[in-house]
């Protein structure tokens, strides 16, 4: 998660600013490609910040799943439960 954040925090200034934000606020041309076709960049760019925020979003699905293993409140930690209860003999 720690990496996802920075991650954002650090592709979030290059982005903007390829999509054409200037340092005073204001809205200019967005940063295209050297080449004779000239390709903008901003897109190719934005995706670099959809990717974190996407693996983000897994990460924090992924960090809630655990979490609820560990409290029992899923399926398998019920199911592991009730296989080890089993083994043990009332006496």
């Amino acid at each position: 998660i720690p990496f996802c954040l920075i991650g954002i925090w650090v592709t979030i200034d290059p982005v903007l600013r390829s999509w054409g934000l200037s340092s005073d606020g204001t809205w200019g041309t967005w940063e295209v490609s050297s080449d004779a076709d000239g390709l903008p960049r901003a897109p190719i760019k934005t995706m670099v910040i959809v990717a974190f925020v996407l693996l983000l979003l897994q990460s924090i699905s992924q960090a809630i799943k655990y979490f609820a293993i560990l409290m029992g409140y899923s399926q398998v930690a019920q199911a592991l439960k009730a296989e080890t209860e089993e083994n043990i003999p009332f006496e």
